[in-house]
């Protein structure tokens, strides 16, 4: 399964995307790029899991701090491999 990350980090908008099995995994598979690209060790805030968002199908938030204390958010959201485009 596809998962899309939007990610939320010192005034900066992050778009990346990976495959796993679940939400949970996807998260954890994105912590490795996400330290390279922000250069910088990230601790997941959430217990090391998703937290689903109320009322929406496919779509969970975890946060996160990196090494200085300041907070990484991420929106997860399943998506659809053969409805991309572009």
């Amino acid at each position: 399964m596809l998962y899309t990350f939007v990610t939320e980090y010192l005034g900066g908008t992050y778009i990346s995307q990976v495959n796993a099995e679940n939400s949970d995994d996807a998260l954890a598979q994105s912590i490795g790029p996400l330290e390279k690209l922000f250069n910088t060790a990230i601790e997941i805030a959430t217990s090391d899991k998703t937290s689903p968002i109320s009322g929406r199908a496919g779509v969970w938030c975890a946060t996160a701090l990196n090494s200085s204390e300041e907070l990484i958010l991420m929106h997860i959201v399943q998506t659809d491999e053969n409805t991309a485009t572009g």
